[in-house]
């Protein structure tokens, strides 16, 4: 029979996905360490995604919100959306989020509401 040095580590397999193994295959002094931080450069990256998330929602509720007024396609309602954006000198988040909001609140500003008809005319004018 063969014996082993006391100072050979035993080989652990892990399985993929990690699981209690891989806890105990650790030294105890890594698993109590909190996670490292990540760098700034990808901090900043997942914030900025995080922000173009949350704008992308928000189009995407103001859409919905002029293809419920206006009988037409989701591609029709972004188009609607840029034209009010550029009629108004509004950015493209302000008329989405005043739209959202005047779902349960008060109207948007009054060129955006001149807008947004002109545009919904026109596309039921270009359909019919």
């Amino acid at each position: 029979m063969a014996t082993k040095e006391l100072n050979e580590p035993e080989a652990v397999q892990v399985p993929p996905g990690g699981g209690e193994a891989e806890r105990t295959a650790r030294p105890a002094s890594a698993r109590n360490t909190p996670p490292a931080q990540p760098p700034a450069a990808l901090r900043e990256e997942l914030e900025h995604l995080r922000r173009e998330l949350r704008a992308h929602q928000l189009t995407d509720m103001a859409r919905g919100v002029v293809m419920a007024m206006t009988p037409c396609s989701p591609h029709q309602a972004w188009h609607i959306l840029v034209e009010v954006s550029q009629h108004t000198g509004a950015t493209l988040h302000t008329v989405a989020q005043r739209l959202v909001d005047s779902v349960q609140g008060p109207a948007p500003s009054q060129p955006i509401r001149e807008a947004l008809a002109r545009a919904c005319e026109r596309v039921v004018a270009e359909q019919g």
